[in-house]
């Protein structure tokens, strides 16, 4: 064997070796096991040819050994060439060697020692050494089932750490240590070495591994590369926190079996473990980084219960590098584990609340685009609570916040400023801790919501571009003539001066319908002046009638279509986003009783806040759902506004040249006929005339009147231009025209201009009589209402005998106290009777006064006012103040399945009427007009039997509401329709039949 020359004594322990030369081909030849590592061939291969390992390198070509070869350098890191070139030397099948060597698995954590874990059984059976027994993360031998050893049974120290050299063959399977201070390797039986059954888990684990490997391996698995990757990292950190209970799960899975202690201090490092340690180890691992994220999550939850420290990222005991580092796998569950434990910036940032929590690392300035100022309305309905924000900078404030979700910058105003920069990191701190304040999971979901809109606009989109309409929609988009138009069209009034007012309001609702501006933003054109002008614009916006609401969206559709805008007016995130969110903290608009908001705001004109109040929501809800009620069109008098608008329309189609040529000139039809055909007066058809060009006729001479018998009526007896024009035979405005050619200034128009408003009584009338009659009307009314209210005990009493409605009466006597200015009697308690005050005493004596009463007397000549009550009368009112015990609960039907409520006398009155109309549909008007019933009384009586169960309702259908609208109208508000039940209208006989009986109206039956 040419080239082979050793030289070393025969104890195995080398000395000196001769240089060896390369040979082409090697005489003798060993073939190579499957899986076996490149090592324990290369040793067989020594053995065979009677030598030690060492000095078989250079004879193979490989790199020429030092006194101390380590096996990692023949394993790791030879150039594929030289390996090939052994393949050819020993007779082996070009690439045999690469499944033995570690490059093709070079990522996966080698063994720090560098040496190689064993299975006794597989070395007893003559396959070598394995190749995947080196790394770190083979644990057990699945082909006999045993946990792997760390080290020798009789010296402990980790095998084939270097490569022996020397002139002795190395024996199989023995321990080749050689102990400091000593000149004999150990030489143990490695075979022999004691068998630790591995148990299911372990197993598991290691098919786990295997398959990773093998996925490396064979395809360059991205997915397995990551997970090797994060491997030792996710380890050290299990060690660092929960070392105790991995090393009690270790002593479980092999008893008596010598482990390896860690040397990590949570550097991220290779861990320095024994088999069952490194088992216990990934048994954990695995469920953390395995396929189950629910099962992981919940393991990682537990790991952070028992930490001190828990509310961080990155994770207690790891650096930020190595969190950086990581496969977004471990991160992922981490945050979704710790999500509770963190602050809602942070919840919300990586978004810790939903299954793609991640690093903040995206880039989120496009999601600008798809944000509006305002947070949208629908949405800000379902996050508002009831209390506690206020609407606008809440809605502002949420918008921002869409901004957090996957931004790794931490300045919240700087994230909030491309958006809308009035909003300060304070108000976003402010806001998230008012979220964080709200019972129950309406916190976490909240912040789930919000992430998945987030989500949703980066995955999805917007299809409405708001960066581009904020700067794009010009900052007046209605003119004060578009808009005049447009509000006197819809029947609205537009306001008296351009860009103020109601024009300023439009322009406003324009706005923020097109972009989602924030006025209360100082830097806006449009923004609200003061807190009064941001009530002003609500109160427009929330007064708008359907007819105007549709005009303004009609206009901001084709403003957007003049700038080649070409998206939708409005748009709004799905609602399925939100779908099994059942814990918001707000409502949806949509569910609210829109019957009860339309009586409460409409019907009765109560305060927004009181149908808040009422229904239990915000005041904002209320508003919001407001742009869905349909409002009743106001009936404008003949000279308002917008019905003057359209009659000038109208009168400009009409009185074209064409129609005075024809009619004036040709026919000679004059000006009072035309106005009497058409129903315009003369002064608006002479005006279209002019402008036409028409030459019209001279006036007619004016109405004769005597100037001084004019002056004598007007201004002595103060007599009005009606009773004057009256008596002349002519009409009010040629007695007006008179007065002003003879310079006489006109009384005021209207009521001020009334006699009684000017009246001023004699001296000796005491000054309460007077301040109660000069410069008002029916004031002498009110005084003998007063007198004759205060002989009765309450005022319900006195409005039955002056036959007077009781609230008109109640606000009789206050103008009287006004007028006066001190209250005059106290008000009726239970079973107390009102009585005067001092100064009420002092006016009742004034009024006995003779001249009082004569002047009284003459002023209500002719009046309806009944006179002073008699004795009788009075003793009757006294008996209605006898206390009364209020009354006990109402005794359920026995056998009829509705709510038995208490039937007064007005409730009487519609029972009666549904039984004489068994099985009809009906309406709130309709009953109104039939039984006469107050519509204050009406409404809440019907709700109240709808509650009972004795009534159902619908909503009037499309067809008939859209039926009833006139022409050139919108339909107005739909009807809501009742029925009686079979079971209310049993329940109605019967208590019909029970007060009828109790009346003695009809016999009962034997």
């Amino acid at each position: 064997m040419t080239g082979l020359r050793t030289a070393g004594p025969a104890d195995g322990h080398p000395r000196t070796e001769h240089a060896l030369t390369a040979v082409r081909t090697l005489p003798l030849r060993v073939g190579i096991a499957e899986g076996e590592s490149v090592d324990s061939w290369i040793e067989r291969l020594a053995r065979r040819h009677k030598i030690a390992p060492r000095p078989l390198l250079p004879v193979l070509g490989l790199p020429p050994p030092t006194r101390v070869t380590f096996t990692n350098r023949l394993i790791y890191g030879i150039d594929p060439a030289l390996w090939r070139r052994v393949e050819q030397a020993t007779g082996l099948q070009e690439r045999r060697l690469d499944s033995a060597v570690g490059d093709a698995i070079a990522v996966v954590t080698p063994l720090l020692s560098g040496g190689s874990r064993f299975c006794p059984r597989c070395l007893a059976d003559h396959d070598g050494w394995q190749v995947s027994w080196r790394l770190n993360w083979t644990v057990a031998c699945r082909r006999h089932l045993l946990l792997l050893h760390d080290g020798c049974p009789a010296c402990g120290a980790v095998p084939r750490r270097t490569v022996i050299g020397g002139a002795t063959p190395i024996p199989p399977a023995t321990c080749t240590h050689l102990p400091k201070g000593s000149r004999r390797r150990c030489g143990a039986e490695l075979t022999t070495a004691p068998a630790h059954r591995a148990g299911s888990a372990v197993l598991e684990v290691q098919n786990w591994i295997d398959q990773l490997i093998a996925e490396l391996a064979g395809t360059g698995g991205l997915a397995a590369s990551s997970l090797f990757a994060d491997l030792p990292v996710v380890v050290s950190w299990l060690l660092r926190h929960q070392r105790g209970e991995l090393q009690t799960t270790a002593n479980r899975l092999a008893r008596g079996l010598p482990q390896t202690l860690t040397a990590d201090r949570g550097t991220g490092r290779r861990p320095r473990t024994g088999a069952p340690l490194t088992a216990a180890l990934l048994i954990h691992a695995q469920t953390i980084l395995g396929p189950d994220g629910d099962r992981a999550t919940a393991t990682l939850r537990s790991v952070l219960s028992s930490l001190e420290t828990r509310r961080r990222v990155p994770p207690p005991g790891m650096s930020a590098r190595r969190w950086n580092s990581l496969a977004p796998t471990f991160p992922n569950r981490f945050l979704r584990a710790a999500d509770t434990d963190l602050s809602s910036l942070q919840r919300l940032r990586m978004k810790s609340a939903l299954a793609t929590a991640a690093r903040p690392t995206g880039d989120v300035t496009g999601r600008v685009r798809a944000i509006p100022q305002m947070f949208w309305p629908d949405w800000s309905g379902r996050l508002l609570p009831v209390a506690g924000f206020l609407p606008e900078l809440f809605r502002a404030a949420i918008s921002a916040c869409l901004l957090i979700p996957g931004n790794p910058r931490r300045d919240l105003a700087g994230v909030a400023a491309p958006l809308n920069p009035r909003v300060s990191s304070h108000i976003i701190s402010g806001l998230l801790q008012g979220f964080a304040d709200l019972p129950g999971s309406s916190h976490s979901q909240v912040l789930a919501l919000l992430c998945r809109i987030a989500d949703y606009l980066d995955e999805v989109g917007s299809p409405i571009d708001y960066q581009r309409r904020r700067e794009q929609i010009p900052a007046a988009p209605l003119g004060w003539h578009q808009w005049r138009a447009l509000a006197c069209s819809a029947g609205a009034h537009p306001g008296d001066r351009p860009d103020q007012g109601r024009h300023l309001h439009a322009q406003r609702h324009l706005h923020q319908l097109l972009s989602g501006a924030d006025l209360a933003d100082r830097r806006h054109q449009l923004a609200f002046r003061d807190p009064g002008d941001r009530n002003r614009f609500v109160d427009f916006a929330v007064s708008l009638t359907p007819a105007l609401r549709r005009a303004l969206r009609a206009h901001a559709t084709s403003l957007l279509a003049d700038l080649g805008i070409a998206e939708p007016l409005t748009w709004s995130p799905p609602a399925e986003l939100a779908e099994d969110l059942v814990d918001l903290p707000g409502i949806d608009t949509d569910t609210l009783d829109m019957d009860t908001v339309s009586r409460l705001v409409v019907d009765e004109h109560r305060p927004l806040g009181d149908a808040a109040v009422a229904l239990g929501v915000h005041i904002e809800h209320i508003r919001i759902a407001l742009e869905r009620l349909d409002r009743p069109q106001r009936q404008w008098s003949r000279g308002a506004v917008p019905n003057a608008w359209l009659r000038e329309q109208q009168a400009a189609q009409l009185f074209t040249r064409d129609f005075f040529e024809r009619e004036y000139l040709q026919r000679g039809r004059r000006l009072k006929e035309i106005a009497e055909e058409t129903g315009f007066d003369r002064k608006t058809i002479a005006r279209f005339a002019k402008q036409a060009g028409i030459t019209l006729a001279k006036a007619a001479t004016p109405f004769p009147i005597d100037p001084a018998w004019l002056r004598e009526q007007y201004c002595d007896r103060h007599r009005s231009t009606a009773e004057i024009a009256t008596e002349l035979g002519t009409t009010q405005m040629t007695v007006n025209r008179a007065l002003r050619r003879l310079g006489v200034p006109l009384r005021p128009q209207g009521v001020a201009g009334f006699p009684q408003m000017n009246a001023v009584l004699a001296p000796h009338i005491p000054a309460d009589v007077r301040a109660a009659v000069e410069g008002s009307l029916h004031g002498w009314h009110r005084l003998r209402r007063f007198q004759i209210a205060m002989q009765f005990p309450n005022q319900k009493t006195a409005a039955s005998y002056l036959n007077a409605n009781q609230n008109a009466l109640v606000k009789q006597l206050q103008r009287l106290e006004h007028d006066i200015g001190e209250p005059l009697f106290h008000r009726s308690a239970f079973a107390k009777p009102q009585r005067p005050t001092t100064r009420g005493h002092a006016l009742l004596h004034d009024l006995q006064n003779d001249r009082v009463q004569a002047s009284m007397n003459a002023a209500l000549r002719g009046s309806s006012i009944p006179p002073m009550p008699g004795s009788a009368v009075l003793a009757q009112a006294t008996e209605s103040l006898t206390t009364r015990r209020p009354p006990g609960p109402m005794v359920p039907f026995d056998d009829i399945p509705v709510e038995r409520i208490r039937v007064g006398s007005s409730t009487l009155t519609l029972l009666r009427h549904l039984l004489d109309h068994p099985g009809e549909e009906f309406y709130g008007a309709q009953i109104r007009a039939r039984t006469g019933l107050d519509q204050g009384t009406l409404y809440p009586l019907l709700n109240r039997l709808k509650q009972a169960r004795w009534l159902t309702s619908r909503l009037e259908d499309d067809q008939s509401w859209l039926d009833r609208a006139p022409n050139g109208c919108g339909p107005g508000r739909r009807r809501t329709y009742y029925t009686l039940t079979p079971d209310g209208h049993r329940a109605a006989t019967y208590e019909v039949e029970r007060r009828a009986v109790s009346r003695g109206l009809l016999q009962e039956r034997p």
